[in-house]
């Protein structure tokens, strides 16, 4: 009955490392291209309800890590697989209370030239598809690049995400309307709370597009700025067979400072949301201030 959080066993050997993981070893490489100052503005204060795609880390894993110095040009390889249960965080499907036969999750990253590093990854939830109920399994997964030279830096992202949405689902989803909903609930088994994501009708993907680029200015201050823009794509279809497609954006533009001070750092962060949840018309506006420090 115990709760045990962020704990992980990693086993060294000759021939790679295994890993066991209980709420770590995520794989999902969606953030992996940002070269922001602080942190990736889309993860950090309000995410604006981004579909940035489930990691492996939302269960209970076993992994298998290639050797680092095995391959050419930097390359590294993880691969992971769960039976999809135990640590159950996973809000994208449910949590644990759907049939899964196993989640699967891989990752190669390789450093090609100095300054240079390119990855990608993939996940998919076996067993979630129903026929006429669930269209397919739950998928996720794309590509980054990172490249610096001096004091710039510059990163690209695309990803994608296609989740476990009803194929049986009637209606119209209006632009104006959330693509995402949430709904929280408190276990009365654990005194726990969750959350679920539902998805408006029709809605069938998400793609994800990630910009961003740094400068040093010295040892300790650096400036970013970084955009996010995701489309969800929605398609209906009448009882008459004609086709509605009412895809829309969420963009998140970021600007970011970061100062080092000694063992601190402080950090400024200033966001523009526009789609909140998928919904044309919501924005918000933020200013996020952060404080690091080791000890």
């Amino acid at each position: 009955a115990a709760i045990n959080d962020d704990t992980r066993l990693e086993l060294g050997t000759p021939y790679g490392t295994i890993g066991i993981y209980n709420s770590e070893g995520d794989l999902n490489t969606h953030l992996a291209s940002a070269v922001s100052a602080y942190n990736p503005g889309y993860d950090i204060g309000t995410t604006g309800g981004y579909e940035g795609g489930t990691g492996i880390n939302s269960y209970s894993n076993l992994q298998y890590h290639l050797p680092s110095d095995l391959l050419p040009f930097g390359i590294t390889a993880k691969a992971a697989y769960s039976t999809g249960t135990g640590y159950g965080g996973d809000a994208n499907d449910a949590g644990k209370n759907q049939k899964k036969d196993g989640v699967e999750s891989f990752q190669v990253k390789a450093a090609p030239m100095d300054g240079l590093t390119v990855g990608a990854s993939y996940l998919e939830k076996k067993g979630t598809s129903t026929a006429g109920v669930v269209a397919h399994n739950y998928e996720t997964g794309g590509l980054y690049a990172k490249y610096s030279i001096d004091a710039f830096s510059f990163g690209v992202g695309k990803h994608g995400v296609a989740p476990t949405t009803s194929a049986a689902a009637s209606g119209t989803c209006a632009a104006t309307t959330a693509v995402k909903t949430y709904t929280t609930s408190v276990s009365s088994t654990t005194g726990l709370p969750s959350k679920t994501t539902a998805y408006c009708a029709g809605t069938k993907s998400f793609e994800n597009d990630t910009y961003s680029a740094a400068y040093l200015v010295n040892e300790n201050l650096s400036i970013s700025v970084d955009k996010l823009k995701s489309t969800a794509n929605v398609h209906n279809m009448s009882i008459l067979g004609v086709r509605t497609e009412t895809d829309r954006d969420l963009t998140i533009d970021n600007i970011q400072a970061a100062y080092n001070i000694g063992g601190a750092v402080v950090a400024i962060g200033q966001k523009k949301v526009d789609g909140m949840n998928y919904a044309e018309g919501i924005k918000l506006k933020e200013t996020v201030f952060s404080l690091k420090m080791e000890f």
